[in-house]
């Protein structure tokens, strides 16, 4: 049975230790698209199975933005050179797109992740700022939180969380570009590349469909822990290390753990216009923290 999010959260912060898993996509695939069914297992741990959703052809794929070779979440490290990405954009039943219908994808190039406990599934890949992605919990569409280091000076590191609401994460508004949600976002789109993770709640005995809209997600496999608490770091030879979702619970805008306060927020609407207050539908919230850094999240109404 499905819990709320913050009771789950509140269950978590009482244990002395999170569990913490991983898989990684297999280094032998080739670079030349292969042909895999419905239902293959890609990776497992313990409590997490990842496979392919839907048939579709599935390669290896480089994931490393110069010059950051390596994804680290917690102290696992994911070979930003070993990625698998598919070939088909994901279509929901009707032939529509995901993000924009919040109907759950029928075919294209999708991961399934069934889980056997509850807590936090993060999938680090190669994400682009003009590209929606889309979480799937038994058909309802929910709520996550997206977090890359793009290679354009106005986004920089973008973390947002896209928030459902309800029991059930749910999500009401069709989902947007990850650039959108900037503050710097402008007429122009920008689009642009970057290494980054999708995190998202699971409970024991759900499945989950993750995946790019109008492209194929790249990605290098999963983690997992129960209590969302995990620190997701960009690192490489010669390269100073990035933390772009910080542990603890906190937000990394490079940034570190460290507890820290909002000094001012302001509203923007999708459109760029500063907005008194949030609107209804979707409103960009933009918080100013006490070190300096900036949060940009979406708030639904």
């Amino acid at each position: 049975m499905k819990k709320n999010l913050l009771f789950v959260a509140a269950v978590c912060a009482a244990m002395t230790m999170s569990a913490q898993e991983f898989g990684k996509v297999p280094a032998d695939l080739g670079t030349e698209a292969v042909a895999h069914a419905a239902g293959t297992e890609i990776a497992s741990s313990a409590n997490i199975t990842m496979k392919v959703a839907f048939e579709d052809n599935y390669k290896n794929v480089g994931l490393a933005m110069d010059p950051h070779t390596t994804f680290l979440i917690g102290d696992v490290e994911f070979d930003g050179s070993l990625g698998m990405q598919g070939s088909s954009n994901p279509k929901d039943i009707d032939g529509g797109s995901p993000d924009a219908t919040l109907k759950a994808p029928a075919t294209g190039a999708v991961i399934e992740f069934t889980a056997k406990a509850d807590g936090f599934v993060y999938v680090p890949a190669k994400l682009s700022s003009n590209k929606s992605y889309t979480v799937f919990e038994e058909g309802t569409c929910i709520g996550y939180r997206l977090a890359m280091l793009t290679t354009n000076e106005l986004l920089g590191l973008l973390d947002i969380e896209i928030k459902g609401s309800g029991e059930l994460n749910e999500v009401t508004e069709p989902i947007l570009w990850p650039e959108k949600y900037s503050p710097n976002y402008a007429d122009a789109d920008i689009k642009v590349n970057g290494m980054g993770v999708i995190k998202f709640p699971v409970y024991e005995g759900c499945s989950y469909l993750v995946n790019a809209v109008g492209s194929k997600i790249s990605f290098a496999g999963f983690y997992f822990d129960t209590d969302g608490k995990t620190q997701v770091s960009l690192i490489g030879d010669g390269a100073d290390p990035v933390v772009i979702m910080a542990g603890e619970g906190g937000t990394g805008i490079q940034g570190s753990a460290v507890a820290k306060d909002v000094v001012s927020t302001s509203y923007i609407s999708v459109s760029g216009v500063e907005l008194a207050q949030p609107e209804k539908g979707v409103t960009i919230v933009r918080n100013v923290m006490s070190d300096g850094s900036v949060v940009v999240t979406k708030e639904m109404r």
